[in-house]
């Protein structure tokens, strides 16, 4: 081997440890990477089922209490708040759930739409206008006989629809717990 040859080696050694060292750190980044967003996820995922089931927790609660009061007293405001800001918000993490959460999900929520607009139709309280965001009056005194069951069923549908998606968040919620507790 030549003098040439002998000074080169090194250099060749070392430039091909520091090409494997890249390459290397490159990979343990991409690792790292992966993980952190898998993590990610799995929080984002959480906070979405935690804060949606907070969300229809409330509506379902409000529906139930206002389903007590109707049926105790001649004249109401039912509230028909705007109960999906977080579902609203979130079109674009529902992809983080499962099929059943998301149609359990939106069915609640097209529950509510659909009844709040029965709701103002039956009280012929501008049933043009969105229902969503005001406040319904009934004066059942005056009223038609059966306007005060037509209300709380129709309430009711609304909590039932709400319920049967908190029972879906539940589920997987504690599925999601079991799994993180089993690590």
């Amino acid at each position: 081997m030549s003098a040439e040859g002998i000074n080169i080696f090194p250099s060749i050694v070392s430039g091909v440890f520091g090409f494997v060292g890249v390459l290397v750190g490159l990979g343990w980044n991409a690792h790292l990477t992966t993980r952190t967003e898998r993590r990610l996820r799995e929080n984002t995922r959480i906070v979405l089922r935690t804060s949606l089931k907070a969300e229809l927790t409330s509506l379902a609660s409000l529906m139930r209490s206002e389903i007590e009061y109707v049926k105790h007293n001649d004249f109401t405001w039912i509230p028909l708040v705007e109960s999906f800001k977080v579902y609203i918000a979130n079109i674009q993490n529902l992809g983080l759930l499962t099929p059943i959460e998301v149609q359990k999900i939106t069915e609640a929520y097209y529950q509510y739409q659909e009844s709040a607009g029965y709701i103002a139709r039956i009280a012929k309280d501008q049933p043009d206008k969105p229902a969503i965001g005001r406040h319904i009056e009934f004066d059942f005194t005056k009223a038609e006989a059966r306007t005060r069951q037509d209300v709380i069923n129709t309430l009711t549908d609304i909590a039932t629809k709400a319920d049967e998606a908190i029972q879906e968040l539940e589920a997987q919620l504690s599925a999601q717990h079991d799994h993180a507790a089993h690590r």
